[in-house]
């Protein structure tokens, strides 16, 4: 009898462990990914990043990572710009070169945050499909107003010293201005995962992949030989 409860008993055992076999298991994200509904681009950030509040203009989706003190974040902005759009795809990084230089990024770092310091701007750079420009700015942000202000006027409230990361893009119309930061004492701690955001990103695509811009290369279509055909107007293909 004992032998037989016992073999039950076992039994019992092993169709649970089919079960909980059989049974699905809860997925877990290691990133999330961002798609914005106007523009189309999308990225991703892990999944502990909650959204934010957008604070300067233009900024589409703004991501906050969970790290209290760190104040580490990625954004990303829009804003039309078609002045380049008569320039052909692969004179892209020439018009960069020549608009987005040390030049830009200082008026562009006042505008933008109180008592900026440029460490270095990158050209040529690349956001996805889109040449880009690059720069490294050191800026102060006023706690209290939760924002480098744009006027460069804060309020009183402790300032803490970023360290921030942008690309800037032209891609067909739009421009794309993406962010990364943190306060700079941390940065050590977010400079590769915001290279990891940063690569992530994806643009719409807004150029055709062949030269010519119809649906495929017919440049790359072997040489035909016309040569005369005897009746008058008409010729034949070989």
């Amino acid at each position: 009898m004992a032998r037989i409860k016992f073999s039950r008993f076992f039994s019992m055992i092993g169709v649970g462990l089919c079960l909980m076999a059989a049974a699905p298991q809860a997925a877990h994200a290691d990133v999330l990914i961002y798609t914005d509904p106007d523009y189309k681009f999308r990225f991703s950030v892990p999944d502990t990043w909650t959204l934010g509040v957008p604070n300067l203009p233009n900024t589409r989706v703004r991501f906050v990572s969970p790290v209290p003190g760190d104040h580490a974040f990625c954004e990303v902005a829009t804003q039309r710009d078609g002045r380049f759009q008569i320039y052909p795809k692969r004179h892209m990084h020439t018009v960069m070169a020549e608009n987005f230089d040390a030049g830009f990024w200082q008026k562009e770092a006042a505008r933008r945050y109180d008592n900026p310091q440029i460490l270095r701007v990158r050209l040529p750079a690349g956001l996805d499909k889109g040449d880009a420009a690059m720069a490294q700015i050191l800026y102060d942000w006023n706690v209290a107003e939760r924002t480098p202000s744009a006027e460069g006027s804060g309020v009183e409230g402790d300032v803490i010293r970023m360290r921030s990361v942008t690309l800037t893009s032209v891609y067909g119309d739009t421009r794309y201005d993406m962010t990364c930061a943190s306060r700079l004492d941390k940065f050590h701690r977010w400079g590769e995962l915001f290279g990891s955001i940063m690569a992530s990103m994806t643009l719409h695509e807004r150029y055709t992949m062949f030269p010519t811009g119809y649906y495929r290369d017919f440049l790359g279509d072997p040489p035909y030989k016309v040569i005369p055909h005897p009746g008058l107007g008409t010729s034949v293909r070989r």
